[in-house]
């Protein structure tokens, strides 16, 4: 694999999965360590811009679905008073619970390693949406860069 490709799959791979790219770009890869950063880095904030803004027209979309299907099913109901009750799951009530405990800070801590981009985006999105939920995950992004890389660049090196 030539090296372009490399780069290209560390800073693809990097904006979904970003906790199993330095492993790979360090040992597997031969990257040095500034550049393994710099390539999980780009590749985890260009995942966050993409899944940001991805994310909020998933949701437009989602919106006008629900409001279609709203109209069409008082269209197909004879009883006046059909009210719908907001049906909490698991997931949902976690997602709550998560942004009462945490906040946006916490939310960005844990979205790059725990939660991955993508979804970490996307409830920082549904629950803090603006240019600061933006910034707060890029950076966030940064710092896991900077401390895994270089965890398992010492570790390396001192094995």
């Amino acid at each position: 694999m030539s090296q372009f490709f490399k780069i290209l799959f560390v800073i693809l791979f990097s904006s979904v999965k970003f906790i199993l790219v330095p492993p790979l770009a360090i040992i597997e890869y031969k990257f040095p360590v500034w550049n393994a950063i710099l390539f999980t880095s780009i590749g985890g904030a260009i995942g966050v811009l993409v899944f940001y803004f991805l994310s909020k027209e998933l949701l437009l979309a989602w919106n006008i679905l629900k409001a279609f299907l709203r109209r069409y099913q008082k269209r197909h109901h004879h009883h006046k008073h059909h009210h719908n009750k907001p049906v909490f799951t698991k997931f949902s009530r976690r997602m709550v619970r998560l942004k009462n405990r945490w906040g946006l800070y916490g939310l960005a801590i844990i979205t790059p390693c725990i939660l991955s981009i993508p979804i970490g985006t996307f409830i920082a999105t549904q629950f803090f949406p603006g240019k600061r939920t933006i910034f707060l995950l890029c950076g966030s992004v940064i710092l896991w860069s900077i401390i895994l890389n270089l965890g398992i660049f010492l570790l390396r090196t001192s094995v």
